[in-house]
């Protein structure tokens, strides 16, 4: 058994989600939460895992009808009720001791649980982690660049 546990984050749970964010992913993920509350979005859209020092983990889970829904990236091929898993991070002093996987599974379990069909990770390098849920690549990028002047 692993010490920690995983449930969707609660209104009371706002300064220690951000407190997570703030300190082991600064910057898009930060900006991403701030942005959702603040465009009436919910925080129990995101799952968090607790650990007995607190917030080691967070996992943004995206529904149909969440603020920033997943129509607006992926809405082809995915059987419906469409939903999305990520982003999703573990403290970096905790990585390594299966707290991600467990976090995975935990949101994943909820999507099910709440009659998603068809579920995406907007994208990642993580192929073989994700692979561990049954997950396999949907969609892969090119990066293109061109000088100017």
């Amino acid at each position: 058994n692993l010490p920690c546990a995983a449930r969707p984050a609660q209104p009371g749970d706002k300064d220690a989600l951000l407190a997570f964010l703030q300190r082991e992913f600064p910057g898009r993920w930060t900006f991403e939460f701030l942005e959702i509350l603040a465009n009436s979005g919910r925080i129990s859209d995101y799952m968090l895992l607790w650990t007995e020092d607190g917030v080691h983990g967070a996992c943004r889970l995206t529904f149909e009808d969440s603020a920033w829904p997943i129509e607006r990236f992926y809405p082809y091929h995915l059987p419906r009720p469409w939903g999305q898993l990520g982003s999703i991070g573990i403290s970096a002093s905790q990585r390594g001791r299966g707290f991600g996987l467990a976090l995975l599974d935990a949101g994943l379990r909820r999507l099910h649980n709440n009659g998603v069909n068809g579920c995406v990770i907007d994208w990642t390098t993580l192929v073989d982690f994700y692979g561990k849920c049954g997950f396999e690549p949907y969609r892969s990028y090119q990066q293109a660049g061109k000088a100017i002047g």
